[in-house]
């Protein structure tokens, strides 16, 4: 069972004020680099991240981790979040992928025991879907077997894979994890991480 990580970083992040990001350090570290390392020390076996707007800028930010991760690129980023899915679902099944977790490059707070919880239940549970909840509300990451992974051609728009949800199976894992609700958009939620 081949269990691939997918890290979206495809995005313009046009509601951020201060230019990429992605590429704003956070406790010394790049928002990116810091959601892309937590994912790479995750019980995935690869892990895959999807550019797209500013990629140049976004690859060299992850150069100290290029040894343990591909970067690959969405030319169709602009088209919305589902270009991007439907790219990382690509990845994972070109691989052999049996699971993909999708984690997003703007969400640096997801704890390690979060991914150990996902591919658990994803393996324990006979389910096409595992997301994450805490405090009532699900979150990301989420973790998809290859048969929900081929139904991902059909996305489309700025929509990401929740819309597969109501298709198919879908396990809740209760998580002791704030972080997977905390994305930065803004400046100001950059500044209430700090």
């Amino acid at each position: 069972m081949t269990r691939v990580g997918i890290l979206l970083a495809a995005g313009a992040g046009t509601r951020f004020e201060r230019g990429n990001k992605l590429c704003q350090p956070l406790d010394g570290e790049p928002i990116v680099r810091r959601a892309a390392r937590r994912l790479v020390e995750s019980p995935v076996d690869e892990t895959v991240v999807v550019l797209g707007h500013d990629a140049e800028r976004v690859r060299r930010t992850l150069e100290p981790l290029e040894s343990r991760l591909t970067v690959v690129r969405n030319e169709r980023y602009d088209a919305g979040q589902s270009a991007s899915v439907r790219r990382g679902a690509e990845e994972v099944l070109s691989r052999g992928g049996s699971v993909g977790v999708f984690a997003l490059g703007d969400m640096p707070a997801v704890g390690s025991a979060t991914y150990d919880e996902l591919l658990a239940a994803i393996d324990r549970d006979d389910r096409h879907v595992v997301v994450p909840v805490y405090d009532g509300r699900r979150g990301n990451p989420v973790a998809f077997d290859a048969a929900a992974l081929d139904r991902f051609g059909r996305l489309t728009g700025d929509a990401g894979a929740r819309a597969l949800f109501e298709a198919m199976p879908v396990a809740r894992v209760a998580v002791d994890d704030p972080g997977i609700h905390a994305d930065i958009d803004t400046v100001a939620d950059l500044e209430a991480h700090r």
